[in-house]
């Protein structure tokens, strides 16, 4: 049995709601970490930055589902997959042509309200 299904072009994108550059929006897949991760996904256009930062109190997961995605400095293509410990800093994530990436972490109010961003 099925707990949710969650259609591509149904979701509703919001505008990144962090401190960031470029256009990134944002739209929220799963929000009840009682049936899985939460998950995130992240569309970047060409040039866009989400500064160094860091999760306290949750882990993140990130895969990189197309194009180029830049991880301090080091450029990532489609099907990576990025892991960072709670509390491990990790960025300035870049993208030069346009990312678009999932990140899953234990919980919505963790992954939106726990971010320290340290630039």
């Amino acid at each position: 049995m099925v707990d949710q299904e969650v259609i591509g072009s149904q979701l509703k994108r919001d505008r990144f709601p962090l401190q960031s550059e470029g256009d990134i929006t944002l739209a929220v897949r799963n929000a009840n970490y009682t049936i899985g991760p939460v998950m995130l996904h992240i569309d970047m256009k060409p040039g866009a930055v989400i500064p160094a930062h860091l999760h306290r109190g949750t882990a993140e997961a990130l895969y990189v589902v197309e194009d180029d995605f830049t991880n301090e400095g080091k450029q990532y293509q489609a099907g990576t997959s990025l892991h960072f410990k709670s509390g491990g800093e990790h960025g300035p994530h870049a993208t030069k042509t346009g990312a678009s990436s999932s990140s899953f972490g234990q919980n919505e109010l963790q992954m939106r309200r726990q971010i320290s961003l340290t630039s």
